[in-house]
This record gives C-alpha cells, structure tokens and sequence, in this order.
C-alpha cells in the first residue's frame, strides 16, 4: 500500500496535469496496475482503521453498575437523566481509576445501541380552505414505549 502523499500525487498527475497511466507509473516507479488502482479510488480520504470492539480494562468491573444505571435512565425525562460527566463522577466515589473519555465513550456506545431513536409526533389534519387555522405554539407530552418524549 502506498502512503497518502503518493496516491494524492497520483491522482494529480493524471487530472491535472493529463499525464497517462503508463507515464505516472514511469515517472513515480510504481506497477501501472497500481497507478490504475489508486485512480479508480473516488475519496481522497487516507484509509482509516475501524475497532470491531472496544476494551474498557479499567472500567471492566464497572460495567455492569454503568450499565444499569444507563438502563434505569431510559425510563426518565430528558432533563432528569444524568450526563456523561456526572456519570463519571459517580463512578468515581465508588472507586473507578480510569480516564473520563472510557466513560464517555461506553455511553455513547450504549445509547447508540440500546436506546431507540426519538419518535417525530405527526398528526395529519385536512380542512377545506379558509376553514380552520392552525397554530403550533404548544408542547405535547406523548408516550412512546413506555418513554414519556415531549415533542
């Protein structure tokens, strides 16, 4: 695999400048089928490496305190449930050691895996011209799977 800087020289060579395969190959020393290879690339972002999982070793103990905690949240308002920071912090009185970010990022992890998406509340109204007027100055509390969301 090349590095960033020659792809990108690659890609210049042949757009900007009009040079053919064969003379970006000849003039970098480098196989034409890679030149080929790097040209057929659309992102121009550098390759980028994805975890399958992330290990916690510190907060490992503390996982399932975290998770039920994170579990217990999901039945409260918005407002009241508790940010990642003071999550942290209580984890803290109980004797965790590791740095706010592991915290921070299991939660993220959580929510994004265990909490639905909020719901849009859409209640469709037809009228006939000029025969109602409507105005969207209120807040309405709906239940959705058992959540209280205000919308």
């Amino acid at each position: 695999m090349l590095c960033m800087e020659t792809i990108l020289k690659v890609r210049r060579l042949s757009l900007k400048q009009g040079l053919s395969q064969r003379a970006i190959a000849k003039q970098l020393q480098i196989s034409r089928h890679t030149v080929s290879k790097y040209l057929a690339i659309e992102t121009k972002e550098p390759p980028a490496y994805k975890r399958t999982q992330t290990h916690y070793p510190k907060l490992g103990e503390f996982i399932p305190v975290l998770k039920q905690l994170l579990t217990d949240e999901t039945k409260l308002p918005a407002k009241q449930r508790l940010t990642a920071r003071r999550h942290f912090e209580r984890l803290r009185t109980e004797g965790y050691q590791g740095a706010y970010c592991a915290v921070a990022s299991f939660i993220r992890q959580f929510k994004e895996q265990y909490q639905p998406a909020p719901h849009v509340v859409f209640i469709p109204q037809r009228f006939s011209a000029a025969d109602a007027y409507q105005f969207d100055w209120s807040f309405e509390t709906v239940k959705l799977n058992g959540l209280l969301v205000k919308t």
